[in-house]
Protein backbone atom coordinates (compact mmCIF):
# COMPACT_ATOMS: atom_id res chain seq x y z
CA UNK A 1 0.00 0.00 0.00
CA UNK A 2 1.60 3.25 -0.97
CA UNK A 3 1.43 5.78 1.64
CA UNK A 4 3.17 8.95 -0.15
CA UNK A 5 1.77 11.51 0.60
CA UNK A 6 0.63 14.70 -2.02
CA UNK A 7 2.85 17.47 -2.55
CA UNK A 8 1.77 21.24 -1.59
CA UNK A 9 0.05 23.71 -3.91
CA UNK A 10 1.91 26.98 -3.33
CA UNK A 11 0.68 30.22 -5.69
CA UNK A 12 2.83 33.42 -5.31
CA UNK A 13 1.89 36.77 -6.20
CA UNK A 14 2.72 40.27 -6.03
CA UNK A 15 3.62 43.22 -8.08
CA UNK A 16 6.15 43.62 -10.48
CA UNK A 17 9.60 44.13 -9.65
CA UNK A 18 9.30 42.71 -5.50
CA UNK A 19 11.28 40.04 -6.26
CA UNK A 20 9.26 37.18 -6.11
CA UNK A 21 11.72 35.16 -9.42
CA UNK A 22 14.50 35.65 -7.48
CA UNK A 23 12.46 34.56 -4.05
CA UNK A 24 11.39 31.66 -6.31
CA UNK A 25 14.72 30.84 -7.51
CA UNK A 26 16.49 31.00 -4.16
CA UNK A 27 14.23 28.69 -2.96
CA UNK A 28 14.27 26.28 -5.52
CA UNK A 29 18.11 26.00 -4.90
CA UNK A 30 17.47 25.00 -1.36
CA UNK A 31 14.11 22.69 -1.52
CA UNK A 32 15.12 20.40 -4.14
CA UNK A 33 11.58 18.52 -3.73
CA UNK A 34 9.81 22.13 -5.13
CA UNK A 35 8.77 22.38 -8.86
CA UNK A 36 8.01 25.55 -10.29
CA UNK A 37 5.34 25.20 -12.93
CA UNK A 38 5.82 26.26 -16.19
CA UNK A 39 3.04 28.38 -17.96
CA UNK A 40 1.66 27.83 -21.33
CA UNK A 41 1.85 30.88 -23.61
CA UNK A 42 0.88 32.27 -27.28
CA UNK A 43 3.22 34.76 -27.09
CA UNK A 44 6.51 34.07 -29.65
CA UNK A 45 9.57 32.94 -27.89
CA UNK A 46 12.19 35.53 -26.98
CA UNK A 47 15.82 34.84 -27.95
CA UNK A 48 17.37 32.38 -25.81
CA UNK A 49 13.89 30.88 -24.43
CA UNK A 50 13.12 27.48 -24.52
CA UNK A 51 9.93 25.54 -25.03
CA UNK A 52 9.13 23.54 -21.57
CA UNK A 53 10.93 25.34 -19.81
CA UNK A 54 10.47 29.14 -19.99
CA UNK A 55 7.07 28.72 -21.26
CA UNK A 56 5.15 25.94 -23.29
CA UNK A 57 4.81 27.98 -26.27
CA UNK A 58 1.70 26.90 -27.90
CA UNK A 59 -0.61 28.22 -30.81
CA UNK A 60 -3.94 30.45 -29.93
CA UNK A 61 -5.87 27.39 -31.71
CA UNK A 62 -4.12 24.86 -29.24
CA UNK A 63 -4.32 26.85 -26.70
CA UNK A 64 -8.19 27.99 -27.05
CA UNK A 65 -8.21 23.56 -27.62
CA UNK A 66 -7.04 23.26 -24.14
CA UNK A 67 -9.61 25.84 -22.75
CA UNK A 68 -12.17 23.77 -24.24
CA UNK A 69 -11.27 20.39 -22.59
CA UNK A 70 -10.76 22.59 -19.62
CA UNK A 71 -6.86 21.50 -19.22
CA UNK A 72 -5.97 24.49 -17.27
CA UNK A 73 -6.01 25.70 -13.78
CA UNK A 74 -6.07 29.52 -15.06
CA UNK A 75 -6.00 31.23 -17.92
CA UNK A 76 -5.76 35.18 -18.73
CA UNK A 77 -5.46 37.03 -22.11
CA UNK A 78 -2.66 39.95 -21.38
CA UNK A 79 -1.97 42.67 -24.13
CA UNK A 80 -3.05 39.82 -26.77
CA UNK A 81 -1.58 36.81 -25.68
CA UNK A 82 -2.92 34.42 -23.29
CA UNK A 83 -1.01 32.84 -20.65
CA UNK A 84 -2.18 29.92 -18.62
CA UNK A 85 -0.95 27.08 -16.09
CA UNK A 86 -1.72 23.55 -17.27
CA UNK A 87 -3.85 20.76 -14.77
CA UNK A 88 -1.16 18.19 -15.53
CA UNK A 89 1.84 20.45 -15.44
CA UNK A 90 0.61 20.93 -11.74
CA UNK A 91 -0.54 16.99 -11.08
CA UNK A 92 2.06 15.22 -12.52
CA UNK A 93 4.21 16.71 -9.48
CA UNK A 94 1.70 16.76 -6.84
CA UNK A 95 0.59 13.14 -7.38
CA UNK A 96 4.14 12.24 -6.82
CA UNK A 97 4.50 14.23 -3.23
CA UNK A 98 6.62 17.31 -5.09
CA UNK A 99 5.72 20.81 -3.71
CA UNK A 100 4.59 22.65 -6.82
CA UNK A 101 5.09 26.54 -7.18
CA UNK A 102 3.04 28.52 -9.37
CA UNK A 103 4.03 32.41 -9.63
CA UNK A 104 0.40 34.24 -11.32
CA UNK A 105 -1.02 37.75 -10.38
CA UNK A 106 -4.11 37.73 -8.10
CA UNK A 107 -6.67 37.08 -10.79
CA UNK A 108 -5.13 34.28 -11.67
CA UNK A 109 -4.52 32.76 -8.46
CA UNK A 110 -8.15 33.53 -7.56
CA UNK A 111 -9.33 31.67 -10.08
CA UNK A 112 -6.76 28.74 -9.05
CA UNK A 113 -8.15 28.64 -5.46
CA UNK A 114 -11.52 28.16 -7.06
CA UNK A 115 -10.11 24.44 -8.30
CA UNK A 116 -7.62 23.79 -5.76
CA UNK A 117 -8.73 24.89 -2.54
CA UNK A 118 -6.17 23.39 -0.21
CA UNK A 119 -3.69 25.80 -2.49
CA UNK A 120 -1.34 27.99 -0.50
CA UNK A 121 -1.54 31.45 -1.27
CA UNK A 122 1.68 33.82 -0.43
CA UNK A 123 2.07 37.50 -1.24
CA UNK A 124 5.24 39.08 -1.51
CA UNK A 125 5.03 42.49 -0.88
CA UNK A 126 7.89 45.48 -1.47
CA UNK A 127 9.22 47.30 1.68
CA UNK A 128 7.22 50.55 0.16
CA UNK A 129 5.75 51.87 -3.14
CA UNK A 130 8.88 53.92 -3.37
CA UNK A 131 11.25 51.28 -3.20
CA UNK A 132 9.58 49.26 -5.64
CA UNK A 133 9.75 51.95 -7.83
CA UNK A 134 13.65 52.17 -7.61
CA UNK A 135 13.80 48.56 -8.11
CA UNK A 136 11.92 48.78 -11.56
CA UNK A 137 13.82 51.18 -12.71
CA UNK A 138 16.69 49.64 -11.68
CA UNK A 139 16.45 46.58 -13.44
CA UNK A 140 16.70 48.73 -16.88
CA UNK A 141 14.94 45.92 -18.91
CA UNK A 142 11.43 47.73 -19.11
CA UNK A 143 10.56 50.95 -21.16
CA UNK A 144 9.30 53.43 -19.01
CA UNK A 145 5.70 53.24 -20.46
CA UNK A 146 5.65 49.20 -19.21
CA UNK A 147 7.05 50.90 -15.48
CA UNK A 148 4.04 53.01 -15.81
CA UNK A 149 1.66 50.31 -16.42
CA UNK A 150 2.37 48.14 -14.02
CA UNK A 151 3.25 50.71 -11.23
CA UNK A 152 -0.53 51.94 -12.24
CA UNK A 153 -1.37 47.90 -10.86
CA UNK A 154 0.37 48.25 -7.68
CA UNK A 155 -2.53 49.83 -5.59
CA UNK A 156 -5.05 46.74 -6.74
CA UNK A 157 -2.64 44.10 -6.35
CA UNK A 158 -1.77 45.53 -2.61
CA UNK A 159 -5.69 45.64 -2.32
CA UNK A 160 -5.34 41.77 -3.00
CA UNK A 161 -2.96 40.55 0.14
CA UNK A 162 -5.92 40.03 2.47
CA UNK A 163 -7.13 36.82 0.16
CA UNK A 164 -3.86 35.34 0.66
CA UNK A 165 -2.93 33.03 3.56
CA UNK A 166 0.96 34.81 4.45
CA UNK A 167 2.33 37.82 3.04
CA UNK A 168 6.35 38.18 3.01
CA UNK A 169 7.64 41.58 2.68
CA UNK A 170 10.56 41.56 0.44
CA UNK A 171 13.08 44.20 2.73
CA UNK A 172 15.80 42.04 2.31
CA UNK A 173 16.27 38.86 -0.08
CA UNK A 174 17.80 36.54 2.48
CA UNK A 175 15.64 37.12 5.42
CA UNK A 176 12.23 36.98 3.05
CA UNK A 177 13.49 33.72 1.44
CA UNK A 178 14.19 32.51 5.16
CA UNK A 179 10.68 33.16 5.86
CA UNK A 180 8.77 31.49 2.84
CA UNK A 181 11.03 28.25 3.36
CA UNK A 182 9.90 28.13 6.97
CA UNK A 183 6.20 29.12 6.37
CA UNK A 184 6.27 26.11 3.80
CA UNK A 185 8.06 23.83 6.60
CA UNK A 186 5.25 24.57 8.20
CA UNK A 187 2.79 23.32 5.99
Amino acid sequence: MSTEKRGKFLVFSGPSGVGKGTIIRSLLNQRKDTYLAVSATTRLPRQNEIDGHDYYFMSEDTFKKNISEDAFVEYCLVHGNYYGTLKSEIESHLSTGRDVIIEIDVQGARKARKRYPELKGIFIKPPSKEELVKRLNSRATDQSSVIKRRLAEVDSEMAAMPEYDYVVENRDLDTAVNEVIELINKL
